[in-house]
């Protein structure tokens, strides 16, 4: 019976350690590769929850276009990564948008954006100097008037 020395244990043992690692870079490389391909090009964009703005208004908001890849406008956090989510996206559809309160961008199966949106609602009219402004739950200011287009809402 033969006793192999600790260097060839050793050197079976790094070569080992060594392939796994090329193997690992490998994956990741191939799995970028697929991320940027075509597959992921966006062929339609779907928004639900909106009432107060049009879906087209919301989809013209962004900075993405239908054809345009996925993964070249994600912000590369591993929430955004691991969710399928796109924080970047939702940022640029909340701003200048009083009347949303959270926008949720997901990719459905693989080249469908859906956006989920949660909007704010009405609750009262406070008047202000010459104007009347319109607030929700948590006196957000949604939007100003003038006093002759007042709303049913409480004063």
């Amino acid at each position: 019976m033969k006793i192999k020395n600790n260097t060839s244990v050793r050197n079976n043992f790094i070569n080992i350690i060594r392939k796994l690692i090329l193997l690992f870079f490998l994956a990741i490389a191939s799995l970028i590769c697929l991320a940027f391909s075509p597959i992921f090009n966006i062929a339609d964009i779907q928004v639900k929850g909106t009432q107060h703005y049009k879906s087209s208004d919301i989809v013209n908001s962004m900075n993405f276009k239908l054809g345009d890849n996925w993964f070249s406008y994600m912000e590369f956090n591993l929430k955004d990564i691991f969710s399928f989510s796109n924080s970047k996206i939702e940022k640029q559809i909340l701003d200048n948008r009083p009347y949303l309160k959270n926008v949720k961008v997901t990719l459905k199966g693989v080249n469908v954006m859906m956006i989920e949106v949660l909007e704010r609602h009405p609750k009262a009219i406070i008047e202000y100097v010459a104007t009347s402004l319109i607030i929700d739950e948590n006196s957000v200011v949604l939007d100003s008037l003038d006093s002759a287009n007042i709303h049913d809402l409480p004063i």
